[in-house]
């Protein structure tokens, strides 16, 4: 499990990272691309080194859905940066880990996989898990009301929709495929960050290349770890493990660097999550 934790560990610091850069002011725009810059570089280079034939029609369908999660990602990661100043990196995470929920509702629909009574019940609770963690007057890091509740609808559920577009390539695709799935994704994601940030103006600093230089370092070492981890842990050991370990330990790291205090509510919506994204992750015993 050590591949487990160090996977769990980039995942920490890549948020904290992104959270450090937004209260240190950075501008995020130029930070975020020069991140999925990296990311695609370095996907785009495992892609040519393990690519041994010509694209197939599931790696042209891995594009197309790599293009579409890419697109997503960029907003989502702004979506994110968002959610942290209305209601801290803590409660940002656990929201984000109730997403996986989707993802199973449309594989239970789409590709008839098996919904355990466990999986039923994540989908039953997860309403008043988010229900419990949404900031009340005086709890949240902005001004709470309407277009705040909104923001951290999205958070949890494109983080679902993406994962489900991941489930999708896993479905339909193949080994090639999910080369240059990744590639597409990030050179997307790159792209956007990068447009948006020049049409906005954005100054490319020092500051802001160097946060998105590490931001890019964490988002792919999380990946080889992932990988690794993949491949001497089941993924249903690995991930019930991993996710809520990523929002427990975002929420302590985030009471200890930036002060996030949760409320006695809001500490059980973030146990309630907990059991959410355990309960989400079931299979049926085969």
């Amino acid at each position: 499990m050590v591949w487990a934790a160090l996977f769990v560990l980039c995942l920490v610091l890549f948020n904290q990272i992104l959270r450090a850069a937004q209260r240190f002011e950075v501008d995020l725009l130029p930070a975020v691309a020069v991140n999925y810059g990296v990311a695609a570089i370095l996907s785009g280079v495992l892609w040519w080194t393990h690519s041994e034939q010509a694209l197939s029609r599931s790696s042209l369908l891995a594009i197309t859905l790599g293009g579409v999660n890419g697109a997503l990602y960029f907003a989502h990661l702004l979506i994110i940066g968002a959610s942290y100043r209305v209601a801290g990196v803590g409660i940002t995470a656990a929201l984000v880990g109730t997403g996986s929920v989707l993802p199973v509702v449309v594989s239970w629909a789409l590709w008839g996989e098996a919904m355990p009574p466990a999986r039923w019940l994540a989908i039953i609770l997860l309403i008043p898990a988010v229900a419990l963690l949404r900031p009340g007057n005086g709890e949240g890091h902005g001004r709470l009301s309407l277009g705040a509740d909104v923001i951290l609808a999205l958070a949890c559920l494109m983080a679902g929709v993406i994962a489900t577009v991941h489930k999708t390539v896993q479905v339909y695709g193949s080994g090639e495929g999910n080369a240059v799935y990744q590639f597409a994704l990030f050179a997307t994601a790159a792209a956007c960050s990068g447009g948006y940030a020049l049409l906005k103006r954005s100054r490319w600093a020092a500051r802001a290349v160097g946060a998105g230089t590490a931001l890019g370092t964490a988002n792919c070492l999380a990946t080889l770890c992932l990988l690794a981890a993949l491949a001497t842990v089941p993924a249903t050991v690995l991930f019930p493990v991993t996710t809520p370990s990523n929002i427990a330990a975002n929420t302590v790291v985030a009471r200890l660097l930036w002060r996030e205090r949760l409320s006695r509510r809001q500490l059980a919506g973030m146990a309630l999550a907990l059991i959410v994204v355990i309960l989400a992750s079931v299979k049926v015993a085969c």
